[in-house]
């Protein structure tokens, strides 16, 4: 990387957990549903309304777990990403697959 180079240096572990939380969130996109037409988007909304009688799934923690199995590399990667999509998101920028996976190509260089 050159002097002027602001990319943020990154491992293959952290790599690994940012893929994993590109990974949640195309799930989460997908409008694949259920035999009760539900799709993994509606179990993880807290209005029960949504979710049919379903109970609710928190999917962001469930992920997270596999995370912190992988070492504290990958979970500081996950975490990081989704602290992106939230600040995009706060400000009312909206957050794509498409555009975080081009973000990290362009921002995430190797350790």
């Amino acid at each position: 990387m050159s002097a002027g180079d602001t990319r943020i240096r990154v491992s293959f572990l952290a790599r690994r957990g940012m893929a994993m939380a590109l990974d949640l969130l195309a799930e989460l996109e997908a409008l694949d549903s259920d035999e009760d037409g539900l799709t993994l988007a509606d179990a993880c909304q807290l209005e029960a309304e949504y979710r049919n009688g379903r109970p609710f799934r928190n999917i962001v923690h469930e992920r997270l777990q596999l995370a912190r199995r992988a070492g504290s590399e990958a979970e500081y990667g996950f975490c990081a990403l989704l602290c992106e999509v939230v600040t995009l998101n706060a400000q009312g920028m909206g957050a794509t697959i498409h555009g975080l996976k081009a973000a990290v190509r362009a921002e995430v260089a190797d350790a």
